[in-house]
């Protein structure tokens, strides 16, 4: 999201898709190891035109003064954004929520689907519980 505004979607991901979709940066186009995964497993799924990607914290936290690093959210970031997300589910009333990782579990509605996040080596069990969610009826 940093560089697309897209949840789990890097310039690498719009290329793919083509137009009206094109990269931020002439020089070079950026790419995020978890949205790569994300959009593979969707793909691989046939789901990856069929679902919506929402970050339950829309912005992106990063060390201060380190705008390409990443780091965990405070408290405070993710009280902000959890209203967001919930008014999102409330207006698209999606058939399926699914968390991607704890702290979207820590705020998304009861009877939310967990998968763990694909970072940190999660993309394994990332990719088998995105299959059992979607092969569910």
């Amino acid at each position: 999201m940093r560089w697309s505004g897209i949840a789990f979607t890097s310039e690498r991901d719009l290329l793919r898709w083509g137009a009206p979709y094109r990269t931020t940066c002439a020089a070079r186009t950026w790419s995020e190891p978890s949205g790569t995964i994300v959009h593979k497993v969707l793909a691989e799924l046939g789901a990856e035109h069929r679902v919506i990607l929402w970050n339950t914290v829309p912005t992106h936290p990063h060390r201060p003064g380190e705008p390409l690093s990443n780091r965990r959210p405070t408290i405070a970031e993710v009280e902000a954004g959890a209203p967001l997300a919930m008014r999102l589910v409330e207006l698209v009333r999606p058939r399926t929520v699914v968390a991607v990782g704890r702290i979207a579990e820590s705020v998304l509605p009861a009877g939310t689907a967990y998968v763990r996040h694909p970072a940190n080596a999660g993309g394994p069990a990332f990719r088998e519980g995105m299959r059992a969610i979607l092969a569910a009826p």
